[in-house]
């Protein structure tokens, strides 16, 4: 693919993975722009082509560039990443729709995996509304990607994801096709956002579970549970949904990886530490810290059979201790592997 064939892409948030897209599809694109409110990061990435809070031991492609007005960095672009934390969302998309160009049809790609705490939406939903009355199709990336593995070259695959995926959109995976990066088409935005937010909290159960008995089966529970939220999303071929990259691909990565916040999140809390202690320790986005409220609360009231995340939910919420939680979920009643309904008489 050409330089030439796609001119500009935007990416919104100048983080760990925003500059890990913005160097694995540089090679796609003639000029890759990262949006950024701080004015020495870009200065240091235009002048230097290094990212200085993130990844400084990194030497960008001299085709990516920063900026801080928003309006300078729409010019001439009609694809946009937003690769920010699901907490910033609703501020980015306000920000961006003061400079949309009415009547023009943009690409929109959300990286996110949380829910916004306040209204629990999801990033789709966020976006869906604060754009009301542009004209963008919205993608969804996710995937087993961690940032620092891209920056490695370590060959990775991500799902890009579409209710309403064009002819005219195709190029779009070419964007982020390369010899160390291969994306996957999907057609289940729900599949993908739900994966990403769902498997950060069941990550934080992975880093808990002591041995690898107690971690296999947790693992295979979790699954479970993922099946049956997906179900009450109406989603749809739902045992292909589970086995996709975005789901059981992302929760394998992010539960063994050393890379993983929301591993060390969990290994912290089984050590003794509370929530905020661990938090506070990482002093980075935990996601499952922020969306397990509002996946307890939708659970709840969809009567969803799902112990392990009521017992996560009791331990980030300082009522039950790691070893308690455990305790409960060994003694629930006994079951079917197939069929949670079915209770075994003992």
């Amino acid at each position: 693919m050409k330089k030439t064939d796609i001119r500009k892409i935007l990416i919104i948030g100048a983080g760990k993975f925003g500059t890990a897209l913005a160097k694995v599809i540089s090679p796609n694109v003639e000029v890759v722009t990262i949006y950024t409110k701080n004015e020495d990061q870009a200065f240091s990435i235009n002048s230097n082509h290094i990212n200085s809070r993130h990844f400084p031991e990194y030497k960008l492609p001299e085709n990516i560039f920063a900026g801080t007005s928003m309006s300078g960095c729409l010019e001439g672009v009609d694809t946009i990443i937003l690769a920010i934390p699901s907490g910033k969302y609703r501020n980015a998309i306000m920000t961006l729709g003061d400079f949309l160009i009415p009547g023009k049809k943009y690409r929109i790609i959300s990286t996110a995996k949380g829910l916004e705490e306040s209204t629990n939406m999801l990033p789709s939903q966020i976006v869906e509304e604060g754009l009301k009355g542009f004209k963008f199709n919205y993608f969804a990336l996710s995937g087993p990607n961690f940032a620092k593995e891209i920056m490695d070259e370590v060959p990775t695959a991500t799902v890009l994801a579409s209710n309403k995926f064009y002819d005219s959109d195709s190029y779009l995976l070419k964007i982020f096709q390369g010899p160390l990066l291969r994306p996957y088409l999907s057609r289940s935005i729900k599949t993908t956002e739900w994966g990403g937010i769902l498997k950060n909290v069941f990550t934080a159960g992975m880093a808990m579970a002591k041995g690898a008995n107690a971690k296999s089966a947790l693992f295979t529970r979790a699954l479970a549970e993922i099946k049956e939220f997906l179900k009450s999303e109406h989603v749809l071929r739902i045992n292909q949904a589970v086995l996709s990259l975005a789901v059981i691909g992302d929760f394998y990565a992010t539960s063994t990886s050393p890379l993983s916040r929301n591993k060390r999140f969990g290994e912290l809390l089984a050590a003794g530490k509370t929530p905020d202690e661990a938090k506070e320790e990482i002093s980075d986005t935990v996601e499952s810290f922020h969306t397990i409220p509002a996946l307890y609360n939708i659970a709840q009231i969809r009567n969803l059979d799902m112990p392990i995340l009521y017992a996560l939910h009791g331990i980030y919420s300082g009522i039950l201790n790691v070893r308690e939680a455990e305790s409960i979920l060994m003694a629930r009643p006994l079951k079917t592997e197939e069929t949670n309904n079915i209770v075994l008489e003992v």
